[in-house]
């Protein structure tokens, strides 16, 4: 029998090299074995990749990553070279968020590894499953400020769930394997995997992947034990209310949390990354909380006696006094990261547990019904009244602009920048898919849309993609329009130009007297004549009988399109304060 075949039991292969099903990275690695070639550091990545099903790499070649392109030529894996390794990162972001598996990029060593360290962050504060590759000067060449040459590992500590650098090639299969168990298992977050050039080139004397055993720390506070407290809590409780987090949409809980909610008739919030976690029809979706969030969900939620908290962090953003919320209210927390338990809002309850296998625990229980019937009929009258604030249809508004994309476009995937169109959508779009609302949350990263639209192309389902952005967003990011015309999806891309950093605007004038400063955006580039320069169609609209007729065309071409929509610089996005809550 041949060797391989016990190198490949360890990989979960019960039937070794016989096996039916989908390929194994091992599978591939013999492949290439029986061709008779030797495996050296880059066919192991290529095949590792190929072995866990990934789609697509997002990255920027370089010349200490030149080897590793050269064998992608020859690879099953998709490549889609962006224009900016911060474009690479933002992409691969985009596709995790869109299908809740592992985003790839790849960079070169140096200032290419650097221009990471923004999108790395993104998405350790947004939780995102995401593997970075970079290339490194030779081992030898380590320490001596070698040309392209940064201490990556150090910068990018703070900014990801782990990181490793290579220092020989036998430790490639172990270190890829424990770079993928860390970014997909427990809380996702980014993992960085530093690989020198001479190790990249170097053969493997072993294919073994050794992992290390992860040492996790159990928490005690499992469902289980905590099952009593919650039934009491939640019968104790006149007025409860359910608030869901990112984390909610990572675990995929949304249904089941649906589910619960229906059963008690519970009205039902969401903070920014929470939305889409369950679907607009259900009619106690009083939609997002917080300083920029929905009135009426605001209102139910500083109404309520008790807040069952699903995957969430209470940010700043969620709870402009978290010190003081739960003062007047009990809270249940539920999180798979135990450090966020009880870290910004005191909890009578805590729940270290994945989303899904606390609402598959939390829908088994049964409360009592009778005190909550007064509080059932209350948020019932609310629903009713409900709708979205009305607009004004004599200047085009970015809220009139979503208002008739959201009546007339739904089953988009929608795709965000951050700025005052970013609140407006949170507020006015309505989710049809799961996984169907894309942004920057935690970090808020201007130039974040172009890239992620383009990596949320590639998801599975196939569904369109919308982006907004701003025009102060668009110009950190747009050289991406490059990298359009090497996709199959057409992406349709709504500018909301209002000449000025909008939402910096309006903070301006809730913290300060006379005009803003370094708020406008001169000179005003013609954008139109930017998209027509990168082969896009491009409409520009300045009134709403414009857009109206004109978004049509837009919607119904095959082709990548740009719309600017001159809208009201005086426009506000939704601005909450807790003392304006009766």
């Amino acid at each position: 029998m041949n060797p391989l075949y016990f190198w490949i039991r360890p990989f979960g292969m019960e039937a070794g090299i016989q096996s039916y099903r989908t390929p194994s990275i091992m599978v591939c690695i013999y492949q290439s074995y029986i061709r008779g070639k030797f495996m050296n550091g880059i066919q192991y990545l290529i095949r590792f990749l190929e072995g866990k099903q990934t789609k697509v790499v997002f990255g920027y070649p370089g010349s200490a990553v030149l080897p590793i392109y050269e064998e992608l030529q020859q690879s099953k894996l998709i490549h889609r070279m962006v224009r900016h390794e911060q474009g690479a990162v933002h992409a691969a972001e985009g596709y995790a968020k869109a299908t809740g598996r592992v985003g790839v990029c790849l960079a070169t060593s140096g200032p290419g590894a650097t221009n990471l360290i923004t999108g790395l962050c993104d998405a350790m504060l947004d939780s995102v499953p995401l593997l970075a590759i970079t290339g490194q000067v030779e081992t030898t060449s380590i320490g001596h400020d070698a040309f392209q040459e940064a201490d990556v590992m150090g910068m990018t500590i703070p900014v990801t769930k782990h990181n490793f650098l290579i220092k020989e090639a036998d430790s490639i299969p172990t270190i890829l394997e424990e770079a993928w168990r860390i970014t997909t298992t427990g809380r996702p977050g980014p993992v960085l995997v530093d690989i020198p050039k001479d190790v990249m080139t170097s053969e493997l004397s072993s294919l073994q992947a050794t992992p290390k055993l992860p040492r996790l720390r159990r928490d005690s506070r499992t469902f289980e034990s905590v099952k009593n407290r919650i039934l009491n809590v939640c019968n104790a409780s006149f007025r409860p209310i359910l608030l869901l987090g990112g984390g909610v949409v990572s675990a995929g809980a949304g249904e089941a949390l649906l589910a619960f909610a229906e059963k008690h008739a519970l009205p039902v919030v969401y903070t920014m990354m929470g939305k889409g976690a369950i679907p607009g029809r259900y009619p106690g979706n009083f939609g997002m909380v917080g300083i920029h969030g929905n009135p009426f969900a605001n209102l139910a939620m500083y109404k309520s006696d008790l807040v069952i908290a699903v995957g969430c962090r209470f940010s700043d953003r969620t709870l402009p006094r978290p010190q003081v919320f739960s003062e007047t209210r009990a809270v249940i927390h539920a999180d798979i990261d135990p450090a966020e338990l009880s870290k910004n809002v005191r909890s009578v309850v805590t729940v270290a547990s994945d989303a899904y296998i606390f609402a598959k625990n939390l829908l088994e229980l049964t409360f009592l019904p009778e005190k909550k019937e007064a509080w059932q009929r209350r948020f019932l009258n609310l629903c009713a009244q409900r709708v979205k604030e009305e607009v004004t249809q004599e200047v085009l508004t970015v809220a009139h602009c979503m208002d008739t994309i959201n009546a007339n476009y739904p089953g988009y995937r929608i795709v965000t920048d951050v700025g005052q169109h970013q609140l407006h959508a949170a507020n006015r779009m309505d989710m049809v898919l799961p996984r169907g609302f894309i942004t920057s949350g935690g970090l808020g990263t201007m130039g974040f849309g172009l890239p992620a639209s383009i990596g949320a192309s590639f998801a599975e389902d196939e569904s369109p993609v919308i982006l907004f952005t701003g025009d102060g967003s668009f110009q950190m990011c747009m050289q991406e329009l490059a990298t359009l015309p090497e996709l199959q999806r057409p992406i349709k891309i709504f500018l909301f130009d209002n000449r000025s950093l909008g939402l910096v605007r309006q903070w301006h004038d809730v913290l300060y007297s006379g005009e803003a400063s370094f708020c406008a955006l001169p000179p005003w580039p013609d954008f139109c004549k930017i998209a027509d320069a990168y082969g896009l169609d491009s409409y520009s609209f300045d009134s709403v009988e414009g857009f109206e007729s004109g978004v049509k065309d837009m919607m119904n071409s095959s082709r990548h399109c740009l719309a600017v929509l001159h809208t009201d610089p005086g426009e506000k996005a939704p601005f909450f304060r807790e003392r304006s809550c009766p």
